[in-house]
């Protein structure tokens, strides 16, 4: 078979939401994409590759910029991103040349390393085929909160769940707050972090995640129609101003009953080590996988939360 391959640009990423829904049968709306993939504000952008069989769209690798911290340094990374092939075209050699491909395009944008979350399955492939390092395991931490008897029995019915997520939108942003926020890692200076600068959260804008103050702590938050109330990242001047706001945090949600939330990071982290001290339960998560191009930051080190998912 013989494929036609064109870099990522605003012209085409409209066929990189066609490639998601041949496979996983989801639309993902036109906007969204080229507001993900829109990263010109670090003067880097595009970066992927599709290839296409008699026109028509069939894989995809792309790669999202983002600047990276290590103390004072400053590196621009990338995390990985979607690698999808149509099953008609796979096994075709198409995920080595495109991811392969976007490798040496990152190179000359000069982005430094590339840092994703794997699951069991392509955490393997990411290593054994693309050469990248798995350190680091995210762990989860689900808190639980009374949730309405109502609510549970919307949860069921999907075409009017949405009144519940605008409840909980609603109750939850009677404490919204817009002071900045640098979240739970900045004060780890031996570790590459994800940078949390206004330009990174005016890109995030696209997201529908929002920022609320309880007991002088800030939480980053996203309503998701399945996981219920997740948490971001959370900012807090020390440990026990942290614990406070948690549990204010439970308390609200147990008040108003809006179910359990969840928060996700690297275990061991100041944050993670309260997390783990007051959550009702824990479990694993996602492989923090990296490989560098050029980096010289301590990758072993790198830290995250899951606000730093391209989907928060």
């Amino acid at each position: 078979m013989s494929y036609d391959i064109q870099r990522l640009c605003k012209e085409n990423i409209g066929d990189v939401g066609r490639i998601h829904e041949s496979i996983y049968k989801r639309k993902l709306p036109l906007e969204s994409l080229q507001k993900k993939y829109d990263t010109r504000y670090l003067g880097s952008e595009y970066c992927g590759y599709l290839a296409y069989f008699e026109g028509k769209p069939v894989s995809f690798c792309g790669f999202i910029p983002v600047a990276s911290n290590w103390g004072d340094k400053v590196e621009i990374s990338a995390q990985s991103m979607d690698i999808m092939t149509v099953s008609r075209h796979e096994r075709k050699g198409l995920f080595s040349l495109l991811t392969h491909k976007t490798f040496d395009l990152a190179k000359e944008m000069g982005i430094t390393f590339i840092w994703g979350f794997g699951t069991d399955v392509s955490k393997r492939v990411l290593i054994e085929k693309l050469g990248f390092n798995c350190d680091e395991h995210v762990q989860g931490y689900r808190f639980f909160a009374h949730k309405r008897w109502l609510d549970k029995l919307l949860v069921k019915a999907p075409f009017i769940r949405s009144i519940t997520e605008e409840r909980t939108r609603r109750i939850l942003q009677q404490y919204s707050t817009d002071k900045p926020f640098q979240g739970s890692l900045q004060t780890m200076t031996d570790c590459p972090i994800i940078a949390r600068t206004p330009d990174y959260f005016r890109y995030k804008s696209f997201s529908t995640a929002f920022f609320i103050e309880l007991e002088s702590v800030l939480f980053w938050i996203k309503l998701h129609p399945h996981h219920g109330i997740m948490i971001g990242d959370i900012e807090a001047t020390s440990e026990e101003q942290l614990r406070r706001g948690i549990l204010a945090f439970k308390e609200l949600a147990n008040h108003h009953g809006l179910g359990a939330f969840i928060f996700q990071t690297i275990p061991g982290t100041p944050v993670g080590k309260i997390a783990a001290e007051l959550a009702d339960e824990t479990f694993p998560s996602w492989a923090l996988c990296y490989r560098s191009l050029s980096s010289e930051f301590p990758l072993e080190k790198l830290k995250v939360t899951w606000g730093d998912l391209d989907t928060f």
